[in-house]
């Protein structure tokens, strides 16, 4: 009998060492509402990534210092552009490369520092430029790439959320008072609970645009119905609604139609209808500006489903969390001949510079 036991025990101790083993060694996401544990410090992980890129890179590759494509770009509209940088860089394009807005852009505060990409997450520089070898980004080059947005599935150069994913969880890292805020707001809300998060972008995506790359307008009575769809289908009792948008207006419609239901960032909106980025009525830091839209993307990706109208920001929450159903309300106009025009304005805004 002791000899049984002793088996017995030996084998209990040898699965609970398993299973521990691979519940921290950061392979899985094992809890979507929480950050993904990587247990390689980062220093050491950007030179891995240094070693296995320059090994791969092609005869002659030279170092991509990444500036702005515009000044006038918002957050998630310079972050998806970045990813289809960064998958090129992967694939062996360029022999280093280095992230570097410097002291341009909407949310530039000199009293941040020159680099802007530097106030949210850490640096990346992989490798070693010189005057010869050195080469600015050039956005005309980009139309070519791989990219992250919706108009480009009937191309098929529409980015998986799978490989954004990997590229995100390789390069964008959060610093670490960032990371924290975003895990204190997601223990002290989303706890045991029932999560529906639910993006809704105005202001600027009202009517056609001439550039192509809008979409039309949702009614807040549409929003509404897909939530009280999605409750109904999954017969949900208990549940809460994390809510980022752009428009105080949506918000307080929320808060009237669900009451005690509705969780929000505490960050300014849009009262007048205009793009907060882009407007001066409301006297804002750009720095906290950044970091709220940056919060609301990372806190979106950690419900049980995302219902979203298009917009960059929730499209790229996808990406953080590949595996999270997605309720798509709206899309990007399709008009390609609206699409090509938009492309042509704004090449040629760039190179009349």
């Amino acid at each position: 009998m002791s000899f049984l036991f002793s088996r017995t025990n030996y084998f209990c101790n040898s699965i609970t060492e398993r299973v521990r083993s691979y519940l921290n060694s950061g392979s899985i996401f094992a809890c979507k509402r929480f950050a993904i544990k990587n247990p390689e410090p980062i220093k050491e992980r950007v030179a891995l990534s240094a070693e296995k890129n320059s090994s791969c890179a092609k005869a002659g590759a030279q170092y991509l210092l990444v500036n702005l494509p515009c000044e006038k770009g918002g957050m998630f509209a310079v972050m998806l552009y970045l990813l289809g940088v960064l998958d090129e860089y992967q694939n062996g394009k360029y022999a280093g490369i280095e992230i570097q807005f410097k002291d341009v852009g909407y949310y530039y505060n000199p009293a941040k520092g020159l680099n802007w990409w530097c106030y949210y997450f850490n640096p990346v520089k992989i490798g070693n430029g010189n005057e010869k070898n050195i080469k600015s980004y050039n956005y005309s080059e980009f139309v070519s790439y791989k990219r992250s947005v919706d108009n480009y599935k009937e191309s098929g150069k529409q980015m998986s959320r799978e490989l954004a994913n990997r590229i995100l969880m390789r390069f964008f890292h959060l610093k670490p008072e960032l990371q924290a805020k975003i895990d204190q707001f997601a223990l002290q809300h989303f706890s045991d609970q029932y999560v529906i998060s639910m993006h809704y972008r105005g202001t600027d995506k009202a009517g056609e645009s001439s550039d192509g790359f809008q979409a039309p307008r949702v009614s807040y009575e549409t929003m509404i119905e897909q939530i009280r769809k999605h409750v109904a289908e999954k017969r949900l009792k208990n549940f809460k609604i994390f809510l980022a948008s752009d428009e105080q207006a949506f918000v307080n419609i929320m808060e009237k139609t669900f009451p005690g239901k509705i969780i929000t960032t505490d960050v300014k909106r849009s009262t007048n209808g205009e793009p907060l980025h882009k407007s001066s009525a409301y006297n804002l830091d750009p720095f906290q500006t950044g970091e709220g839209a940056i919060m609301d993307c990372w806190l979106l990706a950690r419900g049980e489903v995302l219902i979203r109208t298009s917009s960059n920001l929730s499209l790229f929450s996808t990406y953080i969390n590949p595996k999270m159903p997605v309720i798509e309300v709206s899309h990007r106009y399709r008009n390609r001949a609206m699409q090509c025009a938009g492309v042509k304005k704004m090449l040629n805004k760039i190179h009349s510079r």
